[in-house]
């Protein structure tokens, strides 16, 4: 007894020796914007930071030849791209098909990952703070398999863009978002990260509208303005009254085409200030997109931030 005692004594002060000795985690910055000297301002661990700052690329090439010189100028903040994968067009280290991890995939091996971006840039220039960006455009290998998730104009033609009516692409997009930030907070370089920059799927921009196309006639974006028209008006009296059709109902309503994509004659007497009566479909339509942009966006956000405990900076290039 005297002897398994003693023994059980011994594992447990092995075992407290043990736990004091483990390494204790990072501390990570803490990152806010208030205003300093009249103008919003980063603040880190509650000390202002005006933060010059450089976005490189992200090839080989480019950080052995142009990253040196940088480091002599004592930058604040560098911006890192996420680097994508080889034979998956869009595809990144943290998404393939329908599978979304924090375990990245191996990178193209022209590219520099973000780790050894990050790793070099603190070798060469220890004090700078870090940025990560990154676009949540769906891989080929996701496109594949969800064909039917894309902006449909209405000639017909399927655009390589996720319709903003997607409930499907934009939760998938909101879950790689917590991937990524999770990855790069539990990366040994975290305590230099200050901030996350989503450009979303193009720098901001809804690419079929810098295309031409305003109105998407996916399925799915016919559901979500039926929708959208039954909660506006509530009634289909007051619907027929307001598109001066006595034969509308809910469920007949399509989504408009574009006045200005008919005949040239046609599209150039359109005047530019119109009554609300003659583009009742149009104002609609604008007004749903609004609130899809605001539920996305809200989303894409939520992912991020439920990546992170913390405060730190989550920027977003979105209002192109």
């Amino acid at each position: 007894m005297k002897n398994s005692f003693g023994i059980r004594l011994f594992l447990i002060m092995i075992a407290l020796i043990s736990l004091s000795s483990e390494t204790p985690a990072q501390k990570l910055p803490d990152v806010v914007i208030r205003m300093y000297n009249g103008r919003p301002t980063v603040f880190i661990d509650g000390r202002p930071d005006a933060l010059p700052g450089y976005c490189p690329w992200y090839t080989k090439p480019f950080f052995e030849k142009f990253m040196a010189p940088l480091y002599r100028h004592d930058l604040g903040v560098y911006l890192l791209d996420l680097e994508s994968v080889t034979g998956d067009n869009w595809g990144s280290r943290f998404w393939k098909g329908d599978t979304i991890t924090s375990e990245p995939l191996p990178a193209a091996t022209d590219l520099v990952t973000i780790d050894e971006q990050a790793g070099q840039i603190r070798k060469g220039a220890p004090g700078a703070y870090l940025i990560i960006r990154f676009m949540h455009r769906p891989p080929e290998s996701w496109c594949d398999l969800h064909p039917a998730e894309f902006f449909i104009d209405e000639d017909g033609g399927v655009h390589d863009t996720p319709s903003l009516a997607s409930d499907l692409f934009w939760e998938k997009a909101s879950e790689f978002c917590t991937a990524l930030v999770r990855y790069v907070e539990s990366s040994p370089w975290a305590d230099r990260v200050i901030g996350y920059m989503n450009i979303h799927l193009a720098e901001g921009v809804h690419i079929p509208v810098a295309e031409g196309y305003l109105y998407d006639h996916n399925p799915a974006m016919v559901q979500k303005w039926r929708q959208f028209l039954r909660n506006k008006y509530g009634a289909v009296e007051k619907l027929r009254a307001a598109y001066g059709d006595s034969t509308a109902t809910f469920e007949s309503m399509r989504v408009p085409k574009d006045r200005l994509r008919g005949p040239t004659p046609e599209a150039a007497n359109i005047l530019y200030w119109q009554n609300a009566a003659d583009n009742r479909g149009l104002r609609d339509y604008l007004e749903l997109q609004r609130e899809l942009f605001h539920r996305r966006f809200r989303q894409i956000s939520a992912g991020m931030k439920k990546g992170a405990d913390r405060n730190v900076l989550f920027m977003h290039d979105a209002m192109k």
